[in-house]
Parts: C-alpha cells; structure tokens; sequence
C-alpha cells in the first residue's frame, strides 16, 4: 500500500497480485488491483475487464458496503466504457464514504463528475500519494 501511495503503481501491482495469490478472497488488494489497472495512465498497463472482474468480486465480498471497493468499481466500470454503472456506483460510494471521511467523498465525487462526461479517470503517478484512497 505504501508502494501505491508514494505513487509506485507498477511495484504496488505485483505485491498486490502476490498478496491476492496467497489468499484469494481477500477484497482489499482485488480493489487496488483493479484501480490500479482501471486509472493506470499506461495503456499497456491498464485491464478493464480484469479490474472489473476484480472489483466486483470485491464488491460481493463486501456486500457492497465498503466506499473504496465502490470507487474502484466505479473507475472499473468508466475504463470500461460503462458510464451508468460507473455513475450509479460512484454515487453509492460517495453516500458510503460521506459516513467515513469527507475527503474521501469529494474525492469520489471528483471522479463521479468525470464519468457523468462518460470520461474514464486517470491517476498520474504523482497524483498516487494525495489520499489514501
């Protein structure tokens, strides 16, 4: 996670999937996973079918209760082209998050704008250590 934070995306990627190999259902490295190959700037790195198969399995292990899974859905979602899911999701994620931390709210809610103009989201890499999203 640290990796991910200080903006070291591609490093984070391979602990996470090793993280994800030793336990298979674990819903927190499926969701940085899958955001990181939704918002990945590199097209050679981003998956959108993989971070959505990822995210909503997540989102199933979660009951669909946890703002951060809901936001890599929704960014899954975008990447993949599918706009009224990622609205609908992101909107979900927003009221989760609304209840945690309202950073994290205007940060999803920063997102959810880009996907009402059917945009995918995109992190920089310098961008990587602003929030823990």
């Amino acid at each position: 996670m640290a990796l991910r934070m200080m903006g070291e995306r591609d490093q984070a990627l391979g602990h996470f999937r090793a993280a994800l190999s030793g336990r298979p259902d674990w819903p927190a490295p499926m969701s940085e996973i899958a955001w990181i190959l939704a918002t990945h700037t590199d097209s050679r790195v981003r998956d959108p079918a993989e971070a959505v198969r990822l995210a909503e399995r997540a989102a199933e292990l979660t009951s669909r209760r946890d703002a951060l899974v809901l936001d890599a859905l929704a960014a899954a979602y975008a990447a993949a082209g599918d706009w009224d899911r990622a609205t609908t999701t992101a909107e979900t994620a927003v009221v989760l998050a609304s209840a945690r931390s309202s950073a994290l709210a205007e940060d999803i809610s920063k997102r959810l704008a880009f996907y009402r103009r059917k945009q995918p989201y995109r992190e920089a890499a310098s961008a990587a250590g602003k929030t823990a999203r």
